[in-house]
């Protein structure tokens, strides 16, 4: 059986509603060309200029604005869709990467909570500390 599959390439900004529009064209752009499966990167609704600007947009998990419209795009398009990450309540004020996958039907199948962290020392003393808003996932 073979499956065609398209990889979304993003430069997400700090506007969900600009991310949100941009990442449907190009869903649309791949369902005309006959995939199957799309996937869409890591942190395609937003792209804040700091880690903080994602738990603005956390949402509980099975209820939020870019749950909802990932559920829509994948049955609006009839194609399995992989919502690359999108920020998930965590129960300690952080939020989780959580990468989930709906059916064609836009009934969500899969959950996977980031686990390996970008955390990162540079020499000259600049550091990134993803862990700070993103808790590890398990799953």
């Amino acid at each position: 059986m073979k499956v065609q599959v398209a990889v979304v390439q993003m430069v997400s900004s700090e506007v969900l509603a600009d991310n949100l529009a941009h990442a449907e064209s190009l869903l649309a752009q791949a369902a005309m060309g006959g995939a199957q499966l799309v996937l869409l990167p890591e942190n395609f609704a937003l792209m804040g200029c700091d880690e903080k600007a994602k738990l603005a947009i956390m949402e509980m998990d099975g209820d939020g604005p870019i749950q909802s419209w990932l559920a829509a795009q994948a049955q609006r398009f009839g194609l399995w869709l992989i919502g690359g990450s999108i920020p998930l309540a965590a129960p300690d004020g952080r939020c989780y990467a959580a990468c989930l996958a709906f059916n064609p039907a836009g009934q969500r199948q899969a959950r996977y909570d980031k686990i390996h962290l970008f955390d990162v020392d540079l020499a000259g003393g600049e550091s990134y500390r993803e862990s700070r808003t993103i808790a590890p996932g398990s799953t």
